[in-house]
């Protein structure tokens, strides 16, 4: 898996451990927000070719998230998705998922609420030499809030069902630089989004 911004958390996991047997945990807010990406883009369909190296893992990571078995037919398996599920989220930008509860965000990510509300949280945590980040927080263009996000900050706010919030930092930093681990992302806060 690359240090790219990934389209989505779904895309995230099923990358993850591809090649691995390890059994992946699937927390709520990864299938959560993997729902919404379903229903923000409309998705009715995931098939999978059973002949890929690592189809066996991504059926069992879509399966839990989807909480249904596939159908199986002519060499793959094919889910066919409610549309009365309406319960997730969507994070789009540049946005890191992960199995933690915490994710990296970029400059800027997009966060859209299906069938409920969900609690945004943002956090400093770690930043090299202790460096302040301004984050804007905007509703339908209008700004709804200004934080400043340093080690120390933990902050949060509630974006409504059917309402979509951008969040946009005014620098990033890259770990690269400082933990000389070759990751050359572009991060700039944690973000956490739970119901």
């Amino acid at each position: 898996m690359d240090f790219g911004p990934s389209d989505n958390a779904l895309l995230d996991v099923l990358n993850s451990n591809s090649n691995s047997n390890t059994a992946l945990k699937i927390t709520p807010n990864i299938r959560e927000e993997s729902l919404g990406y379903l229903d923000r883009f409309g998705i009715k369909y995931i098939v999978l070719a059973r002949h890929l190296s690592n189809s066996q893992y991504q059926e069992k990571v879509i399966s839990s998230i989807l909480n249904a078995n596939p159908i199986q037919t002519s060499g793959v398996d094919l889910w066919i998705i409610s549309a009365k599920k309406n319960i997730g989220y969507y994070i789009g930008g540049q946005y890191w998922a992960s199995e933690s509860e915490y994710n990296w965000m970029g400059k800027n990510a997009t966060i859209q609420a299906f069938g409920k509300a969900v609690t945004v949280r943002i956090a400093g945590f770690w930043r090299p030499l202790n460096i302040p980040v301004k984050v804007v927080i905007k509703e339908d263009n209008n700004i709804m809030r200004v934080f400043q996000i340093s080690t120390s900050t933990n902050v949060s706010f509630t974006v409504a069902s059917g309402k979509i919030v951008t969040i946009s930092a005014d620098s990033t930093f890259i770990p690269n630089n400082y933990i000389h681990n070759g990751d050359d992302r572009k991060l700039s806060v944690l973000l956490s989004v739970s119901h």
